[in-house]
């Protein structure tokens, strides 16, 4: 006869405690916890899990696992804000007598000396089959998608775009296997969405990457899932990312008209989202030289981040913190400097980002070292914008993106002027090596 098996109330009343964010008044569901757990895991222990979803989180509360993995009871600890397994109702593991040790191998000579050659790389490689697809699209698949997304978001923001960009292509054909496979109907938004995510992750590698036509397309096709899957919150991200890129192709203009469209119907979109909106807004004003409403545009986006919440905020809106807003103003402003306009407030707000922003944001910071080097060339002291010239390349050195170079060169070329400096023609000379492939 199988064993009676108690149901783990503790559990489930902790997940009962807590409130999902998805559908206000409700208490978590078991596929919210699951995702939340996955994340943490991910974001603490480096490790990406599949198991744990939704049907797993049933099973712990039917009593039917009493005691799961360690990485799984750290993250359900913190995620529902208890300090010990017991108050999840969890058992501790019992512990058995250690194995013997091992009998010693028979020795084995080592290789030495010129004659031990190792294998050439190229022997050891071997092709990988593409990821399987299911027959039928679950919670699981769903968090997966969204969970690589994460993954890749937060190497571009650390390492920029240029060594894990040809990986995602096959995440991007697995996820188009997925939109043609089986999808219950109430996951069917949801699907749309975590893809249109992910094809948002691969246009911004593109980007990164100086490959504007591709991204263009890879934008407007995750804004098209975003607004399939009615995502108002991925749908702005994505059409502000085409907006930056238009800057980029030196075509403003274009990038106001996407900005503008981002804003259509704002009021259900977060007072992070619409700062973030409004500053990139301001950026597009100051590139056609519109000044007044440059800084009108600042201001709204100042309110705007005054009144953010985290708390009401999708995920990946965590990037736009007081530093980024610093930054994304800081670079308005500092194009309004060209007309002699706001030199000091926009290196204030640069100084602040580079201050405030930490090491997973390290290309924005090395854009903000950069932008304020060549601000103060312009307008300030030549021989502190070595410092900061020196600062932002040492910054750069890290980082894969064809942005990044770009920004560069601008440095190099503002430097000429000033090249009878010593230290400022050195500075010169140190990006034009850095950027000699």
């Amino acid at each position: 006869m199988r064993p009676t098996r108690t149901p783990n109330d503790h559990l489930r009343r902790a997940r009962e405690r807590r409130e999902s964010q998805r559908y206000p008044g409700h208490p978590l569901s078991r596929a919210e916890l699951a995702e939340a757990v996955n994340a943490w895991i991910y974001e603490n222990r480096n490790r990406r899990v599949a198991a744990l979803d939704a049907h797993y989180v049933a099973k712990l509360e039917r009593g039917e696992i009493r005691c799961p993995q360690d990485d799984y009871r750290a993250g359900l600890r913190a995620v529902l804000d208890v300090a010990t397994d017991q108050e999840l109702g969890f058992q501790p593991r019992h512990r058995s007598a250690p194995p013997p040790p091992p009998a010693p191998p028979a020795a084995v000579p080592i290789p030495s000396g010129p004659s031990a050659h190792p294998p050439a790389l190229g022997e050891l490689i071997r092709p990988v089959a593409s990821l399987p697809t299911p027959g039928a699209v679950g919670r699981r698949e769903i968090t997966e998608i969204r969970s690589v997304e994460r993954m890749y978001r937060a190497w571009d923001a650390t390492h920029g775009s240029g060594l894990l960009r040809s990986t995602i292509a096959e995440h991007l054909r697995y996820a188009n296997e997925l939109l043609k496979a089986r999808c219950p109907e109430p996951l069917r938004e949801e699907l749309y969405s975590a893809v249109g995510g992910l094809v948002h992750a691969a246009a911004f590698f593109a980007f990164d990457a100086g490959s504007y036509e591709e991204a263009e397309r890879l934008f407007r096709a995750a804004a098209h899932y975003a607004e399939l899957g009615g995502d108002w919150h991925l749908r702005a991200k994505v059409l502000c990312s085409l907006a930056r890129t238009s800057f980029w192709r030196g075509d403003p203009d274009s990038g106001l008209t996407w900005i503008e469209y981002a804003m259509v119907r704002a009021d259900r979109l977060t007072h992070t989202e619409r700062a973030m909106l409004t500053a990139v807004r301001s950026r597009a004003l100051a590139l056609l030289g519109r000044v007044q409403d440059t800084i009108r545009a600042v201001g709204e986006a100042d309110e705007y981040i005054g009144q953010s919440n985290p708390a009401d905020d999708p995920p990946w809106a965590a990037y736009y913190d007081a530093a980024e807003h610093a930054g994304e103003t800081g670079h308005a402003l500092a194009d309004l400097a060209r007309h002699g306009h706001r030199a000091d407030e926009a290196a204030a707000r640069l100084r602040e980002a580079i201050l405030h922003h930490g090491p997973e944001y390290a290309r924005a910071r090395a854009f903000c070292q950069l932008r304020l080097a060549r601000l103060t060339l312009a307008v300030g002291d030549p021989r502190e914008a070595v410092l900061l010239g020196e600062q932002g390349l040492t910054s750069a050195t890290t980082i894969r993106s064809h942005r990044i170079t770009t920004v560069l060169l601008t440095l190099g070329q503002a430097a000429e002027r000033h090249r009878a400096i010593p230290e400022v023609a050195a500075l010169r000379d140190a990006v034009a090596e850095a950027v000699t492939p």
